[in-house]
């Protein structure tokens, strides 16, 4: 009887969505291509890392980590080979799932690993979902209609270019031609966004889509958190008008003017960068070195800021001590080692291609030049500090304040954003969506965990 159990869920969870994704009525499409890609690999990934002690805290981490490498893995396959298209792809990918299932089943079965995150997580999920599904209805003509803006073209470009290219390829604007873009890493979203392109068209929609996504999952991560430690479903409501807040702030306001907001860019890569960062805290809180170091190091391949939150987290696990000081040094060692890893990678691939010199132009203009750019800093910083309170919720910002009363591992949150935030408003040239990674964990450390 369970096995047959078994192989119902099995048929379910890979045939609804290809059913959705394939039947081509408006709006099904776009709901089977995330379950397609997204929401039923990454549970299958999850029941199977469940099933090992070693990886069962942090089975979220494994999941999107595993799921990410495969989808780099059958891209580098057909671009050598047949060449990436819908079909091929869709092929792979539901073989790539098929697979999961499999080792899923054999470790111990879905039903019980599945069933126990729907009865603890369900409810808060759906809540918070519908907050967020309801945000994104009314968002919907300036999210998924409204042309790019140049930033937005910018990403649609670089997931574009992936399939006839390892790394994003696009304009190197210090050099007027085209090149291994650096201006941000842009790797692992333009992965994902490029296959959004695969399944649903080159379009707005498959572009700003994985936005969503990658917020329900920072969402879902930061409940799982509180529920830990007792929270209820009012908890994932109050979370869920923070991400609809986030995402006003995301679909009119950042950008270098209110007229250049673009969910595009920097709302994807900004989304799943937040999100790398509370899967490292995770990490951090169940004590998983190479879930922190390969959190981290997937954080750094989407944006420049990944080392910098790296070095002040582990700087205040140090003060703090959610793990032994000496434990700190070795974790430290392993993400510097996977850092330098990826450097050497980029160096080598930037001067085989004849780029190398124009990446050091580009990022002396776009980060050096920016940072010590010569404003009034202390005018500019309480007012972008003010626009810090005001996305975070106000209110939310004491939680940032109240961690310091409880635990290590809280401590070392706080620790870690108010640093991090410091380094924002000390900046000269300043944008809105530097405070993205920073934007859940106030409202999390509101609550007691």
């Amino acid at each position: 009887m369970k096995r047959t159990a078994e192989a119902i869920i099995n048929l379910v969870l890979m045939a609804t969505p290809a059913a959705l994704y394939f039947s081509g009525l408006p709006g099904l499409d776009i709901l089977g291509a995330v379950a397609f890609l997204f929401a039923v690999p990454g549970l299958l990934a999850m029941a199977a890392f469940m099933h090992c002690e070693r990886f069962r805290p942090t089975a979220p981490v494994w999941s999107l980590l595993a799921n990410s490498l495969a989808l780099m893995l059958i891209f580098l396959l057909l671009r050598c080979t047949i060449g990436v298209d819908r079909l091929c792809f869709g092929g792979l990918w539901m073989a790539w799932t098929i697979l999961l299932a499999v080792v899923a089943w054999r470790g111990g079965g879905l039903i019980e690993p599945l069933g126990h995150l729907c009865k603890r997580y369900g409810p808060g999920l759906i809540a918070g979902g519908i907050i967020m599904a309801a945000t994104a209805t009314a968002l919907y003509p300036e999210q998924f209609v409204q042309c790019f803006s140049e930033d937005g073209t910018e990403t649609f470009e670089l997931a574009r270019s992936l399939r006839h290219h390892l790394l994003p390829y696009w304009e190197l604007e210090t050099s007027g031609g085209l090149g291994t873009a650096v201006v941000n890493p842009s790797l692992l979203n333009s992965y994902w966004t490029c296959a959004l392109q695969v399944l649903l068209g080159e379009n707005e929609t498959a572009t700003r889509l994985s936005y969503w996504v990658w917020w329900f999952a920072a969402f879902a991560v930061c409940y799982r958190m509180l529920v830990a430690t007792g929270g209820d479903w009012p908890a994932a409501v109050a979370m869920g008008f923070g991400v609809s807040l986030t995402a006003l702030l995301f679909t009119f306001y950042v950008g270098y003017n209110p007229y250049m907001a673009d969910l595009a860019n920097p709302g994807v890569p900004d989304a799943l960068f937040a999100l790398l960062v509370l899967l490292a805290f995770e990490c951090l809180r169940h004590k998983d070195r190479w879930g922190f170091a390969l959190s981290m190091l997937a954080a750094s391949l989407v944006l420049y800021s990944g080392p910098v939150l790296m070095a002040l987290i582990l700087a205040a696990a140090w003060i703090w001590q959610p793990i032994r000081r000496k434990d700190v040094f070795a974790w430290a060692n392993v993400c510097v080692g996977l850092l330098i890893g990826v450097v050497a990678f980029y160096i080598l691939w930037g001067w085989s291609e004849g780029s190398l010199a124009y990446w050091m132009d580009t990022i002396d203009i776009e980060y050096v030049n920016d940072y010590l750019s010569p404003v009034p800093r202390w005018e500019s910083g309480l007012l972008f500090f003010a626009y810090f309170l005001l996305a975070c919720g106000g209110i939310a910002s004491l939680g940032l304040v109240m961690a310091f009363r409880r635990d290590p591992w809280q401590r070392t949150m706080a620790t870690a954003a108010l640093l991090y935030l410091a380094i924002i408003l000390l900046s000269g040239f300043k944008n809105l969506h530097y405070f993205a990674p920073l934007l859940p964990l106030p409202l999390l450390l509101l609550q007691p965990m």
